[in-house]
């Protein structure tokens, strides 16, 4: 296991320092931004909010979106979408392994949960679903990078990959998409199936604001 973690972290700090050092790596903005994605989903409607100004300054995202969406039965869940048009030291994406036990939440379980849509290759791709726990309370969360038209949980993967769009396509650019809901008396699963659906409906949206 030591040997392990050694390689994966000798890859991580290789591939940063290639990454700053290639000067050639473009920047991909956004043809149309986040806010354009829907207020309303099916019997979703969502509100946007805001974290304080330092945690932007944290993130270095060069588009975001923040917001919470309510259907009339009472369920609420949070959506957040980081988009980075260029991935630098220092302007990367934060993994939510670090950044959520960082808030006090710690990890209950997590598994990978199969998403689908007609418009992916293969049909859909793997997302991570994961069960934290913050004293009496839990959170179910729902992620995935994107980058063009790849998606992985895996934070090693992504660093791959963003060599490989930098040497063939000059570009570094991802996007970082959560979705999160509170589990209440009917336990995680209902929580899960309500996360799935509703990035269901997010998928396709998803596809037309991020660049491909």
């Amino acid at each position: 296991m030591v040997w392990r973690f050694l390689v994966a972290a000798s890859l991580v700090v290789g591939v940063a320092l290639w990454v700053h050092a290639r000067p050639f790596a473009e920047v991909v903005p956004m043809e149309r931004p986040l806010a354009e994605f829907p207020l309303h989903l099916g019997e979703w409607t969502g509100a946007d909010d805001r974290w304080e100004d330092y945690v932007y300054e944290q993130l270095k995202v060069s588009d975001s979106l923040l917001r919470h969406y309510l259907r009339p039965n009472g369920d609420r869940l949070d959506l957040y979408v980081g988009y980075y048009a260029s991935q630098r030291e220092g302007m990367q994406i934060h993994s939510p392994k670090h950044c959520l036990p960082g808030g006090g939440w710690a990890p209950v379980w997590s598994r990978d949960r199969e998403l689908h849509d007609p418009r992916l290759p293969g049909g859909g791709f793997a997302a991570r679903e994961a069960l934290y726990g913050k004293g009496r309370a839990q959170m179910l969360f729902l992620y995935w990078y994107q980058m063009g038209p790849r998606f992985t949980t895996n934070e090693y993967a992504l660093k791959l990959f963003m060599v490989d769009h930098a040497l063939r396509y000059h570009r570094t650019d991802a996007a970082f998409v959560r979705l999160s809901t509170g589990v209440g008396e009917d336990g995680p699963e209902v929580a899960s199936q309500v996360l799935s659906q509703f990035a269901a409906l997010s998928i396709p949206h998803l596809l037309e604001l991020l660049p491909q």
